[in-house]
């Protein structure tokens, strides 16, 4: 089997060269790096990842945890994550919180029993994760990553985080209705994650801005729920001035709002517009077809990759970082549910 001193040889540096230069290090100079990558290529060197791990206390693995891997969103982060990370022969271990903060606990203990060399925390529940957890995770020489605009830490505990630009999303979701005309708009999104939580102050504080009002602003307990939609939609055209346009936080509350709408009579897009915030797979298939918002999370799952890569090869302590705060503009993908509002909306009792 070659070896690092196989390569070092041939190429007439030490084997603490090379092993650097085969991670890309910045500091060793491009020729000596180029000409041991090319070596390394021509002898069919495969590093030894055992050894790796023995020296280091560490392995050649990134942790990542999310809420549900079932979830369309997270399921396009983790393909950023993974696919950045085998570029640079890293593997991944992949955890679900079901956004529990003790299950995400309990997950940073296995991932730090595992020597991962860093974790990427997209744990989706309110909760900020307790500070002797972080202080664990530094005094393993982990560096964690947060994803996905969770609740901000203490500026004194350095965490890096990317995320969806959230005010540039409202700004972007409140002016295009505004351009078609609309300026009765509402917002329903869920209370309980501190992640789109934002998104509904954003939006309010956007409507602000404009003066227009934000009193058509609803937080759902539940997003599981179809009777709380019902239950809001209901409550939003009973108002003596209904909104003509609704942005919904998530796609799915979005298609809720489509599949209550003709037990209201109201008319998609004519009677009431409707706005997501995802682009789910779900968009392209209720009618009509949903207006939304991508959030482009296989970008963020990259970014935050590369962002911990960086802080693996920089090897300064976790605990001594200035923490990156890193945020991933959206982009507006229109189909058929929003329009220009054509007439005042009446209201129809839905059926009991």
């Amino acid at each position: 089997m070659v070896s690092l001193r196989t390569i070092a040889e041939q190429a007439g540096v030490s084997s603490m060269t090379v092993s650097r230069a085969l991670r890309n290090d910045p500091h060793v100079h491009p020729d000596t790096r180029q000409r041991i990558m090319e070596l390394a290529e021509v002898l069919h060197y495969r590093p030894n990842r055992l050894t790796h791990s023995l020296r280091t206390g560490t392995s050649m693995a990134i942790g990542c945890l999310v809420p549900h891997v079932s979830v369309h969103f997270y399921d396009r982060v983790l393909q950023g994550i993974v696919e950045r990370a085998f570029a640079d022969a890293y593997h991944t271990v992949i955890l679900q919180t079901h956004s529990q903060l003790n299950r995400t606990c309990q997950a940073l203990q296995v991932l730090v029993e595992q020597r991962v060399g860093g974790v990427l925390i997209a744990a989706g529940h309110s909760d900020p994760i307790p500070r002797r957890i972080l202080y664990e995770l530094w005094s393993h020489n982990l560096y964690p990553v947060l994803i996905d605009n969770m609740d901000k830490v203490s500026s004194t505990t350095p965490i890096d985080q990317v995320m969806s630009d959230e005010r540039a999303l409202a700004e972007m979701a409140v002016e295009y209705l505004m351009k078609l005309g609309h300026r009765n708009i509402g917002y329903i999104g869920p209370r309980d994650k501190r992640n789109i939580a934002g998104r509904n102050v954003h939006v309010q504080t956007m409507l602000q801005h404009h003066r227009l009002r934000s009193d058509y602003c609803w937080a759902m307990q539940s997003v599981d729920d179809p009777e709380e939609v019902r239950s809001i939609l209901q409550q939003l055209v009973s108002k003596p001035e209904p909104p003509t346009a609704v942005i919904a936080g998530q796609d799915m509350i979005a298609a809720r709002i489509l599949q209550l709408a003709p037990s209201f009579h109201l008319r998609i897009p004519w009677d009431l517009s409707v706005l997501g915030c995802g682009n789910l797979v779900i968009a392209d298939y209720v009618s009509p077809a949903l207006t939304t918002i991508e959030q482009c999370p296989e970008i963020i799952g990259r970014m935050a990759t590369e962002l911990l890569l960086k802080r693996f090869a920089g090897q300064q302590p976790p605990n001594e970082l200035t923490p990156e705060v890193l945020t991933v503009p959206s982009t507006l993908v229109e189909r058929q549910s929003c329009a220009h509002p054509r007439r005042k909306m009446r209201l129809v009792n839905a059926p009991t």
